[in-house]
């Protein structure tokens, strides 16, 4: 068998170290690829994207910040208006940050930087001439034009800023679209040389199972067999155990290597009770934990060797015990009934054994029936034979032989 199968086996080998070795290169190369398309990836996500909401969120800030300083001048509410004011510059300030850790953008984020200390300026300015009470309002209405020139202002800034970052996203945009292409066409091709590769070794694998055929068939009877089957040496080795002996021995909770607990107790004597027997086979039960074992032993002669099969007739036998219980007991009182009485009479006359049999009856049963009702008559005779039945003294055998 060797010797058939190593010409396949060493051609299989070769197989498989090229398509390895093309993995592993493939691999290389893919994660070169992916490591690019990280880097492109990181940078539009941690800082080209952050700063192009932050532009959009400034933007947003400005217009708040005159929409502030208008509705004060409207409602001329001081508390509103120093609230708002610090949640306005605080968000602000949150915004700008990304703008500031942005080294290229040093330049436009000291314009920035320098209009929003105009704009806290005139804040401060209109809040101290809104508490004169002089006729002030023209220099009031300067102070809101120029916030909203200040705003227009740093709009061109702004957007500078955006059209530079979008550039840049757009830019990683496509360096990662390339490699990505690059990559799908690797895969391609590697999985076109994948396929024809895997058909010349499904051909040496067909060629390497068909040799194995014969024997993987003889041996699934025994694998597959869902009760324990065991081979044992003349000198009482276990050459072979089939998977459900392991499982068998779990569900006993013995360890599943310890096969030997399987073996009959007396394998010694059953080995010379086989070899004058004819048919060299028997059959015996034994039990393992609480579990019962129907075991046959055979002898082979030639080979001086055993094949045990074990099956597990627990079920099968507590089935017997509850059959048996429905024939011989009554089902309410839990006691042996007509059947069971003959049979142990006719146990005692064989035994020549002396007895004597006692009858209980219950006086007017069928008009207890009739005015208690057949449920309450039941349960006091249930009620009754227990009580009886606990007075008894031993060796006193009580029967119910009527329903």
């Amino acid at each position: 068998m060797k010797s058939i199968t190593t010409p396949f086996l060493f051609r299989a080998s070769l197989l498989a170290i090229t398509i390895i070795l093309m993995g592993l290169a493939l691999s290389w190369v893919v994660y070169q690829s992916t490591a690019k398309v990280k880097i492109n990836t990181v940078d539009v996500v941690e800082q080209r994207i952050p700063i192009l909401i932050s532009i959009n969120e400034l933007i947003a800030d400005l217009s708040e910040q005159e929409r502030i300083i208008y509705e004060y001048y409207r409602s001329q509410n001081d508390d509103a208006f120093l609230q708002s004011s610090k949640n306005i510059r605080q968000t602000f300030a949150m915004h700008f940050s990304e703008v500031l850790s942005q080294p290229r953008f040093k330049t436009q984020a000291k314009e920035i930087a320098f209009r929003q200390q105009q704009i806290e300026q005139l804040f401060t300015d209109f809040y101290q001439a809104m508490q004169v009470n002089d006729d002030n309002w023209d220099e009031m209405r300067d102070i809101l034009s120029q916030v909203s020139a200040i705003r227009i202002q740093l709009l061109p800034t702004l957007k500078s800023i955006e059209q530079q970052t979008s550039a840049t996203v757009e830019e990683g945009h496509q360096a990662t679209l390339a490699q990505m292409a690059f990559s799908h066409q690797l895969v391609l091709v590697y999985g076109i040389s994948i396929v024809l590769i895997a058909g010349l070794v499904s051909w040496y694998i067909r060629q390497y199972m068909l040799t194995q055929a014969k024997n993987t068939q003889l041996a699934l009877f025994s694998q597959q067999n869902p009760n324990p089957i065991i081979s044992v040496n003349n000198v009482g080795e276990i050459l072979f155990a089939n998977p459900a002996c392991q499982k068998l021995l779990s569900c006993v909770g013995y360890d599943a290597k310890n096969v030997e607990a399987l073996l009959p107790s007396n394998f010694m004597s059953l080995r010379e009770k086989l070899s004058r027997t004819t048919e060299h086979s028997v059959v015996l039960e034994q039990t393992l934990q609480e579990r019962i074992l129907q075991i046959s032993i055979y002898w082979h002669e030639e080979m001086d060797a055993y094949d045990i099969h074990i099956k597990d007739v627990t079920e099968e036998k507590i089935a017997q015990e509850q059959v048996n219980h429905l024939a011989f007991y009554h089902q309410e009182t839990n006691l042996p009934n007509q059947y069971k009485l003959n049979n142990d009479v006719d146990d005692i006359i064989i035994s020549e054994k002396a007895f004597s049999i006692g009858v209980i009856a219950i006086k007017d049963f069928d008009n207890k029936i009739s005015t208690l009702g057949g449920d309450t008559v039941t349960e006091l005779v249930n009620v009754l034979a227990g009580t009886i039945s606990k007075s008894l003294p031993s060796g006193v055998r009580f029967y119910q032989v009527a329903d």
